[in-house]
């Protein structure tokens, strides 16, 4: 315990200044002539503070450096829209002197006897069309499975399909599908040009006339 005394520094603070003032008090109350005694020197050891620990800093190459993010493609989450078409999902629908028709099949992906013989050429706002009867019997499986379907047009109009046609619209000026030589100016739209030169489908007559754009089977809702 006095060991650890000694080595406070308040404590050696007090000693020294104590060793001093015996020193001072000796040399004013010795008598005259005597010697001076000799005092020995008390040894302090002074400590220097503790320096804080300092942590070098880690070089540029030590430290790991995050990765930067990829930038993000916008269009990555957009996906390719793949067309309807399956005619019971989605379909057009046309409207032919007072008729409604919807096409179940383009005319190019099917091979069908049509009787032409007696198709009716109808012209109204512009459009020509041809539309000659098509038998349920001259049509593959999967068209025929239309007839007594349950139709909805534009989402509103119920009717059923009752009847098959094949149908060809036309418009803009005959002349140009006109084979005849010479004078073209009284050129008319024909049963035969109106299959050649127009757009050709395979149709379903409605049942009632449903004034629409488009239609689905009522399955499919």
């Amino acid at each position: 315990m006095a060991r650890d005394l000694l080595l406070a520094p308040c404590t050696r603070s007090l000693l020294a200044a104590g060793g001093a003032l015996a020193v001072l008090a000796a040399v004013a109350l010795a008598p005259q002539g005597a010697r001076p005694v000799e005092v020995p020197a008390l040894a302090i050891e002074a400590r220097e503070p503790a320096a804080p620990a300092v942590h070098e800093a880690a070089s540029e190459d030590e430290v790991e450096q995050p990765e930067e993010p990829e930038p993000a493609d916008p269009l990555a989450s957009i996906r390719e829209m793949q067309p309807i078409e399956d005619a019971a999902d989605f379909t057009f629908v046309v409207e032919i002197g007072g008729e409604t028709y919807i096409r179940i099949a383009r005319d190019e992906d099917i091979i069908v006897e049509a009787d032409r013989d007696h198709a009716q050429l109808i012209s109204e706002d512009y459009v020509t069309s041809a539309l000659a009867p098509l038998a349920a019997s001259a049509l593959p499986d999967e068209l025929r499975a239309w007839r007594g379907r349950r139709v909805l047009v534009d989402g509103t109009c119920a009717a059923r399909v009752v009847a098959f046609a094949e149908i060809g619209r036309v418009s803009g000026d005959p002349r140009v599908a006109s084979e005849e030589d010479g004078d073209r100016s009284d050129a008319r739209w024909t049963v035969e040009t109106a299959f050649s030169s127009g757009n050709r489908m395979i149709a379903g007559k409605l049942d009632r006339r449903c004034p629409g754009s488009w239609a689905r089977a009522a399955t499919c809702l």
